[in-house]
């Protein structure tokens, strides 16, 4: 009778731990304490802190369908800073992140500082480059 649900809760803790233990080491490269990527909602904020992008992008990606937006965002900067392309990162560190995040944490490489102090993606911005036409360039 419980068995089908707690075949499914035992799979998704294994997908949560795969994760957390992934993002404990990209956050250890960071120089973050590694027990914050295990706490639920408190690991993406420290995450978005990290990536210096707005910490109000935290809570907005709890939001229903908005949440993918900056979720899918923060996963495109954090993939950049380790060289990875946006496939990879929109793919592998958003709806594969069990397996995604373990691969960035296992990897050598450092992250690109350069990277993460990029700009904050701006709505405005878009909304002039779209009216200046500069993307049929």
């Amino acid at each position: 009778m419980f068995g089908f649900g707690i075949g499914v809760l035992s799979v998704m803790i294994l997908l949560f731990l795969s994760y957390s233990i992934g993002l404990s080491m990209v956050f250890k490269k960071f120089g973050v304490r590694r027990w914050k990527a295990f706490i639920p909602i408190y690991n993406f904020y420290n995450l978005v802190a990290i990536l210096h992008l707005p910490k109000r992008w935290a809570g907005l990606a709890l939001v229903p369908y908005a949440g993918t937006v900056y979720s899918m965002v923060a996963a495109q900067r954090l993939g950049k800073a380790f060289g990875k392309k946006t496939g990879f990162s929109l793919i592998w560190l958003t709806y594969g992140a069990f397996i995604g995040m373990p691969l960035l944490g296992l990897s050598k490489k450092k992250p690109d500082q350069a990277v993460i102090n990029e700009p904050t993606p701006n709505l405005k911005d878009f909304k002039k480059y779209i009216k200046k036409g500069d993307h049929k360039k």
